[in-house]
């Protein structure tokens, strides 16, 4: 699992292009470690709590070398492929990215520029560009990569690599094994001297934005907000768990991106709901079935148009999701069914639903045996959106969320489920965009909720002490 030059959305971006190599044993681990990360390794048994069951195969190569092993190791299969091919399709027949954007191209671009380090868990090996000289930007990946081989050497990186494994479970499996890896990277860091981390700082702000000019803003958002809600999620449990937390999660992670954002829906531990994809209609041609759709795309596909908090109510009450893609003449369209929790639930769906098909020149919404239907097709090159409500992109919008429940409970307003409880009362009070407006113009999170603290405590399961 590479770790990139851009440490925010290239990283998370990153994780769409790793495919496993599981299935090849690879070459038997060597007797000894490198000693040029010797100090390391040791680092990073110290502060995850757990050792080595023996040690990794380390291959510093010149740039050619490096980009010729990164290409071979991260190979995506043809069905990689398929995947990466379809998701395009619905976005673009959703409206959400633009007609000409190859998404696979764009993804393969950054990852090759920006890779300093990866652990290929197929082969159980890591690659590290360069001649073995070890600056502090470098010292960080290969830390964050080890923290990697020794999750597992404990709890199978390939777990999900299987075709039965639904987009949730890889989805929550892969946020916590980020975060746990962030949290270990993070920690070597905050220890780095005063001149390695003005080093470590200057190597950071070298790297070029540019590289991710072909790639939409809402992409960039959705990948990010997955990297930094796994964080959240995965501090939330230690402050709920205790210090076991991140061992039990990669024992048994998340199984929908709901329980990702929402550390209480994860600690319950309610399956999404499993349904056929929607039926086709006259004159409609199959290209694929059950595409990956999740209640993280419920919220990034109503957000973008009709806005965070209507989008979250919608998206709040999402109890399972299949969809079918499929071609209607000359042109690709995206059938989405999606189960509400209940019947409000469903409602709020089709509320939001009604409202987002407003803003699609070939949309329809209804209501078919319980589920709520969306039917899009794709508005083609020239198609510009209209502009969103709100302020701020929907996914930094969840990210604001997690910050704030995290930084309510930092100062005493309660656990988890009471910060949590606090936030949304507060959120459906001013909207997420004003909230933020008021954290942003001088007035702290704090004193925000302060304000609020009374109204809070007196809401159903926001009682403070």
């Amino acid at each position: 699992m590479p770790d990139l030059v851009l440490p925010t959305a290239i990283l998370a971006l990153a994780t769409l292009l790793v495919a496993s190599c599981g299935g090849s044993s690879g070459p038997d681990p060597p007797d000894s470690w490198d000693p040029r990360i010797l100090d390391l390794v040791e680092f990073t048994e110290t502060k995850r709590g757990l050792d080595f069951l023996h040690p990794v195969a380390i291959d510093f190569l010149d740039e050619e070398e490096f980009l010729v092993r990164y290409e071979t190791d991260t190979d995506l299969s043809d069905e990689d492929r398929r995947e990466i091919e379809q998701i395009t399709t619905a976005l673009r027949a959703l409206g959400l990215v633009p007609g000409e954007l190859d998404l696979l191209a764009a993804l393969e671009d950054i990852a090759a520029g920006g890779v300093t380090a990866y652990y290929d868990h197929g082969n159980a090996t890591m690659g590290i560009r360069g001649d073995g000289t070890l600056t502090a930007r470098t010292r960080a990946t290969v830390v964050h990569e080890l923290t990697h081989a020794l999750q597992d050497q404990h709890f199978d990186l390939s777990r999900t690599d299987s075709d039965d494994a639904t987009e949730g479970e890889d989805f929550g499996f892969s946020a916590i094994v980020e975060a746990d890896a962030e949290r270990i990277e993070g920690a070597f860091i905050a220890a780095l001297s005063p001149f390695e981390r003005r080093e470590y700082d200057s190597a950071q702000s070298a790297a070029d934005p540019a590289a991710l000019d072909d790639v939409p803003p809402v992409l960039l958002e959705a990948f990010l907000a997955s990297r930094v809600l796994g964080e959240y999620l995965l501090a939330a449990l230690f402050a709920i768990v205790g210090e076991t937390a991140a061992d039990d999660a990669l024992r048994d992670p998340p199984m929908t991106v709901e329980q990702v954002i929402d550390a209480e829906r994860y600690l319950e531990r309610d399956p999404a709901l499993a349904f056929d994809p929607p039926a086709l209609e006259d004159g409609e041609d199959l290209l694929a079935a059950d595409l990956a759709i999740s209640d993280s795309l419920v919220v990034l596909l109503l957000g973008e148009r009709v806005g965070f908090d209507l989008a979250w109510r919608a998206a709040d009450g999402w109890g399972g999701g299949s969809s079918v893609l499929f071609r209607r003449g000359e042109t690709d369209c995206v059938r989405i069914a999606i189960a509400g929790d209940s019947e409000r639930d469903l409602d709020e769906l089709m509320n939001a639903f009604r409202v987002w098909v407003l803003t699609m020149p070939d949309a329809a919404a209804e209501r078919v045996d319980g589920v709520a239907l969306l039917a899009s097709c794709d508005p083609g090159s020239d198609f510009k959106p209209p502009p969103s409500p709100d302020a701020h992109r929907t996914f930094s919008q969840l990210v604001f969320r997690a910050e704030l429940i995290e930084v309510l409970r930092e100062v005493g307003f309660g656990d988890h489920a009471r910060a949590t409880c606090i936030v949304d009362e507060m959120r459906a009070v001013f909207g997420m965009d004003r909230l933020r407006e008021l954290a942003g113009r001088g007035a702290s999170v704090a004193e925000v909720a302060l304000v609020q603290r009374e109204r809070d405590a007196a809401a159903s399961g926001c009682v403070l002490a």
